[in-house]
């Protein structure tokens, strides 16, 4: 079941461990009495989003942590289009908070994102993990059975982005 928590209350994800913010929306697993962030809960895949992709190595957690709320309110957000230029904001930071910011931190903390260009060499590297990331969740898929593919996936991984220059 869904709730929100109430303001001033604290309440910590059963999932991940970091807290769930104020006013945030929480899935409540009464059985269990665990708490966790709306995006996941007990039998959510350790994964954003379907198969392993570049935000499960950029940010496992799926949000930023929250280490000075006041500078992170202050500040201006510094945004990153990944899928060119024109297509809005894909990885967004802010000064006081560590690591990129989930959907529901940028609402939350960024009134201004200042875009700033990819350089051609990070615009490689991210194209470059893409494509293994697509070519390695194909071939895992068709070998490996389920729950056994992560040190398969990784393995490929290491693989492909060393044939293509990448550090891994």
């Amino acid at each position: 079941m869904v709730q929100r928590v109430a303001n001033g209350a604290a309440r910590a994800c059963a999932g991940c461990g970091l807290p769930i913010a104020s006013g945030s929306a929480y899935v409540y697993d009464g059985g269990a009495g665990m708490a966790y962030h709306s995006d996941h809960g007990p039998d959510a895949s350790p994964f954003l989003d379907g198969s392993p992709s570049l935000g499960d190595f950029v940010n496992p957690a799926g949000r930023g942590i929250v280490l000075d709320e006041a500078v992170a309110r202050e500040a201006p957000c510094i945004g990153y289009e990944l899928r060119g230029r024109g297509a809005g904001a894909d990885l967004v930071f802010a000064k006081g908070i560590d690591g990129p910011l989930s959907d529901d931190q940028v609402a939350q903390y960024c009134d201004d994102i200042r875009i700033r260009d990819v350089s051609p060499e990070q615009l490689q590297r991210l194209t470059d993990f893409r494509e293994s990331a697509e070519l390695c969740s194909t071939e895992v898929e068709a070998t490996a059975p389920g729950g056994e593919r992560l040190e398969p996936y990784l393995s490929c991984m290491s693989r492909e982005l060393r044939e293509r220059g990448q550090p891994f």
